[in-house]
């Protein structure tokens, strides 16, 4: 008959409230830096786009002016026929441009985004040590100083707290300022095709047909 020795006791891992709490925060504080950091990437790439777009307006400027004297006469007698396309194709020139730019300023903004320091009383933490060097250098040492005696866990908690709402209000104003760049761009797209439809089919209509009925 086989003796069955009873096993080892598995040690039951006793849960700690205050480490978990711990981790949460630096998953939340460690996945808003990420998130901060691709919106900055995607403005970046959007930044790129809208110097395209401006460089394809000003290039097209630049083709008309540099034009044969014939041509841009044929433009202008066939948009005379039209005076509100021609119109319509100017404000789209200048209303692209001006997107162009307008996304060009979101994008700093975006990049740019500082948020005011949030933390109710606690104007500066391990976390986030942010403060003026003249006349806040006094309180914030007196503040590092607690390191050297140890920080309660009271005092390590709030320290997430401000590094969560800073945090939270910078990722918002970069989003917010990440969205309208990208609408800026879209509508500077916009613009610019339906711009070049319109001197496709005038061109096509009053310079290849024609020249190709003559």
């Amino acid at each position: 008959m086989s003796l069955h020795q009873p096993g080892r006791p598995v040690a039951e891992k006793t849960f700690d409230a205050f480490a978990e709490n711990i981790k949460h925060a630096e998953h939340g504080c460690r996945n808003a830096q990420n998130i901060i950091q691709f919106v900055d990437t995607k403005a970046g790439v959007i930044a790129g786009f809208t110097f395209v777009g401006l460089g394809v307006v000003l290039q097209g400027i630049k083709e008309f002016l540099c034009l044969s004297k014939d041509i841009q006469d044929c433009l202008v007698a066939a948009f005379k026929l039209h005076p509100a396309c021609a119109t319509i194709l100017f404000g789209f020139c200048v209303i692209s441009i001006g997107l162009g730019i307008l996304s060009l300023w979101f994008v700093v903004q975006c990049v740019a985004a500082r948020a005011p320091r949030i933390g109710l009383d606690l104007k500066h933490s391990t976390l986030f040590p942010i403060y003026h060097e003249v006349h806040e250098l006094g309180r914030a040492r007196d503040h590092f100083e607690k390191l050297k005696r140890g920080l309660t866990q009271a005092e390590i908690i709030q320290e997430y707290e401000v590094q969560l709402l800073n945090l939270g209000a910078i990722l918002h104003k970069k989003m917010r300022c990440q969205h309208w760049a990208a609408t800026a761009f879209l509508g500077q797209l916009l613009l610019i095709s339906l711009s070049g439809a319109i001197l496709f089919v005038y061109t096509y209509l009053y310079i290849i047909a024609g020249s190709v009925l003559q």
